[in-house]
């Protein structure tokens, strides 16, 4: 009789309060600041705010955490997944106040990269009649689907992108609706429900299938924030809707404290609007406010994210650092990290964080932008230490933590290794150049420096084999040819030089047709 109560008393104040609201055609992009990070509740959380930067762990799997759950998929162990994963589910049944240690679990799979999707796949296969592989997938294909459509506004979007949202979405309902005929006590797959019903720009549904989540978990934060996400109104709801529902559960507070944080959505909200807004003054002070009513990982990621907006980097990490205690290896939290750490210049935490991202989301595309602009502004950086202040270990720093950032980039290692030529360092700048080389077959300087260090060793065979494997791809380059020929001049080979000058002089190269009147390939 409890749970009809709940059904009737959600639909009677909810529903009233968004009775007028539109049934959308198309899903409007994800707002700033939904989604990321998982909702988690404040239990056992100390309010106070910290006054200095927090130490920064070590970013090692956390047991039962995203990454280590995300290891026994990859690694095929199904059995220990299903077993980690049922188990939070059984302390969830005894007290919903544990509802995000399985959120967290099933979180490992909220990930777009498609190497996830066959280790998913063999999962099911594996474990037909287990609600655990379901539910995983459900989770990875709605990550898909916002994949799959992108994140610009309707207008912006086409309808391939919206039909490959659909698709996914459908898929994804079908993945909770089958884990729910196993257990039908799984608030995760009603939140991922939810989600979905949101996705297609349905308030209504959201309502209804809220209603059958808090029918077996009345208690459930997780159940009533993914609806209230639902029912904001960029997503087509209200605030009336919004605050109507917090006030509702209330009356469950004594089993779940935590749902004092309801009372603090419609703050938030405003909040993110004025943050993007560029008011930051204003939205950090609703995020505040937000928090008065109750702990929310929400309103601590949002106000870090207005903090690092304004450089105020101490206590933009006090909210991560309150942040990873209540949600550990949340990537949208490690990477907001990672843009805090770096603005303090403790790049090597950074790079703990930024290598824990990309093991467990490799295809993210807000970790490859964080990336990318990083190398950039470092490259631009080094090069400003090395030849205007001559700072040459500053710069070599700066071009270290580009190529961390870009393993890939032939250019930072390049000019790293000039770096380095400039410390009389020729061990690792030999070593730069010749990754630089592996990188970039074609790398011309990269050729020539490794002639330069070559040649103070008088390793000559060496020096022909590099400008041999050059001439190999490029066998129009007359330089290539001159710088050949120095080498075979030094080692004594004077009719290979020559033939080489020749070669040169007749693909353009001037210097070359120089040596060749004087009767010399001396260069």
């Amino acid at each position: 009789m409890r749970k009809g109560l709940v059904v009737v008393g959600l639909t009677a104040i909810v529903v009233g309060s968004i009775g007028y609201l539109r049934l959308m055609d198309e899903a409007l992009p994800e707002p700033a600041g939904a989604g990321t990070p998982r909702a988690v509740s404040p239990t056992g959380h100390d309010t106070a705010a910290e006054t200095s930067p927090p130490s920064v762990p070590a970013a090692n799997a956390a047991p039962g955490g995203l990454l280590e759950t995300q290891r026994l998929l990859r690694r095929h162990d199904f059995e220990a997944l299903r077993r980690l994963v049922e188990a939070k589910q059984a302390r969830l049944e005894q007290d919903v106040r544990w509802e995000d240690e399985l959120g967290q679990a099933v979180a490992a799979f909220d990930v777009a990269d498609p190497a996830l999707t066959p280790l998913l796949d063999a999962w099911v296969v594996a474990q037909p009649d287990a609600w655990a592989p379901r539910l995983a997938r459900a989770r990875h294909r709605l990550a898909v689907a916002w994949e799959r459509r992108g994140s610009k506004w309707a207008k912006d979007t086409s309808e391939e992108q919206v039909a490959g949202m659909r698709e996914s979405l459908d898929e994804a309902i079908g993945d909770a609706r089958e884990a729910l005929r196993h257990n039908p006590k799984l608030t995760e797959a009603y939140r991922t429900l939810i989600k979905a019903a949101m996705g297609r720009g349905d308030p209504q549904a959201c309502v209804r299938l809220a209603e059958l989540g808090l029918a077996v978990a009345p208690a459930s934060l997780r159940v009533r924030s993914a609806l209230a996400v639902c029912l904001l109104p960029r997503w087509g709801g209200s605030y009336d809707a919004v605050a109507a529902l917090a006030r509702e559960a209330q009356k469950y507070a004594g089993q779940n404290p935590a749902l004092a944080a309801l009372l603090g959505f419609v703050d938030w909200d405003r909040g993110c609007i004025a943050r993007n807004d560029e008011k930051y003054d204003e939205a950090a002070a609703l995020f505040t406010r937000a928090l008065a009513a109750g702990e929310h990982a929400f309103f601590y990621y949002d106000r870090a994210d207005t903090y690092l907006r304004q450089k105020r980097y101490t206590e933009a990490l006090a909210d991560v650092a309150r942040l990873l205690a209540m949600a550990p290896e949340d990537p949208g939290v490690l990477l907001t990290r990672a843009w805090i750490l770096v603005g303090l210049e403790r790049y090597q935490d950074a790079l703990a964080d930024v290598q824990v991202m990309s093991e467990f989301d490799p295809t993210s595309d807000r970790l490859a932008r964080f990336r990318q602009q990083q190398a950039e502004t470092a490259l631009s950086q080094a090069y400003q230490l090395l030849e205007m202040t001559k700072d040459v270990e500053g710069a070599i720093a700066r071009y270290t933590w580009a190529i961390q950032m870009s393993p890939a980039n032939a250019e930072a290692l390049y000019w790293r290794g000039r770096a380095y030529i400039r410390k009389d360092d020729r061990v690792h700048a030999l070593a730069d150049f010749e990754a630089a080389i592996r990188l970039d077959p074609r790398h011309f300087e990269s050729y020539r420096n490794v002639d330069w260090l070559l040649a103070q060793r008088g390793d000559w065979d060496g020096v022909i084999a590099h400008w041999t494997r050059y001439i190999d791809l490029e066998p129009l380059n007359g330089q290539a040819y001159l710088e050949r020929g120095g080498a075979y001049h030094r080692k004594g080979d004077q009719r290979a030089a020559l033939a080489d000058a020749d070669k040169a002089c007749g693909l353009g190269a001037p210097r070359a047709c120089e040596l060749i009147g004087r009767g010399s390939a001396t260069r």
